[in-house]
């Protein structure tokens, strides 16, 4: 039994309540039909499956981002390396930085037990030295 090897989906047009959109569409059709993402089998049997892949890392010689210690089980992200576990509780490494508050400022000098009972997590935003560049709430 032969099988096909995956192929890259193409992107195609098509008609949606009247309006054009762009959809995914089978690479082995012609013409390509859309795909669907529930996991569906289309007529022609091509089903669309999503995977998440994270490489892992052995190395002594990498600094984590985080904690700023070599070795151990690290991944790569946009910013260099960091552990898999959490390796300094508390820190958090952001994609883009977050908005800063005036109010999560007056937030974060309130009593623990106050923000507990108004449900809010108010943040300390620093730099990669340390230096507290302002406050900003931390979404759950």
């Amino acid at each position: 039994m032969s099988r096909n090897r995956a192929r890259r989906p193409i992107l195609i047009e098509i008609e949606r309540n009247g309006k054009k959109a762009k959809s995914i569409g089978c690479p082995y059709c012609k013409p390509s039909h859309e795909l669907q993402m529930d996991g569906t089998l289309s007529p022609c049997g091509t089903s669309l499956s999503i995977q998440a892949v994270q490489n892992i890392y052995f190395e002594r010689n990498l600094v984590c981002i985080v904690c700023g210690k070599t070795g151990g089980t690290l991944v790569k992200c946009p910013a260099g390396y960091k552990h898999i576990h959490d390796c300094y509780p508390g820190k958090k490494i952001f994609n883009k930085a977050p908005r800063l508050s005036k109010v999560a400022a007056i937030a974060w000098k309130l009593p623990k037990a106050v923000l507990k009972a108004m449900k809010i997590n108010p943040i300390q935003v620093t730099d990669d030295k340390g230096k507290v560049l302002g406050y900003s709430f931390d979404k759950p």
